[in-house]
């Protein structure tokens, strides 16, 4: 899977306890580590479950990201060529310390509230903070406006 090393990030996923800290101040980096939450590629995995399957190794600008990981989520075939949907980040020892979207669509926001409720996660895209443990906030992040 390749990411633009413009795109890397755009979409964060964060622990909840930055909720306020991105609120006040839009641009600001997470200040608690999404590493507190001790998540696991094992637990992601089970979390996502037969919604999602995992991609090869992640590109960033032309190199290969180590400990990079990526899933595809919501596809029914596994050789679509997009980069809709697709969870990826980076992992170390099997835990999990960056977590990202590329772009979603309305089919993800069921497993977004699934990783919202489980691992008590936030989506940051710069210009919006997305509480994942509410259904509706992320129904309304994900459905286009005209």
């Amino acid at each position: 899977m390749f990411v633009h090393e413009d795109d890397w990030g755009r979409h964060s996923l964060e622990v909840r306890e930055n909720i306020g800290a991105q609120v006040r101040s839009i641009t600001a980096a997470p200040t608690i580590p999404l590493a507190i939450r001790k998540l696991t590629l094992v637990s992601l995995r089970e979390v996502l479950g037969s919604s999602a399957y995992e991609l090869g190794g992640v590109r960033c600008g032309g190199d290969v990201v180590t400990n990079g990981f990526a899933f595809a989520c919501g596809r029914l075939e596994r050789n679509v060529d997009d980069d809709w949907n697709v969870l990826y980040g980076i992992a170390k020892d099997d835990h999990v310390l960056q977590l990202h979207l590329t772009f979603g669509t309305p089919a993800l926001a069921h497993l977004l509230h699934q990783l919202g409720t489980t691992f008590g996660l936030i989506l940051f895209s710069g210009r919006d903070v997305v509480d994942l443990a509410v259904r509706l906030a992320i129904d309304h992040y994900l459905t286009p406006t005209n």
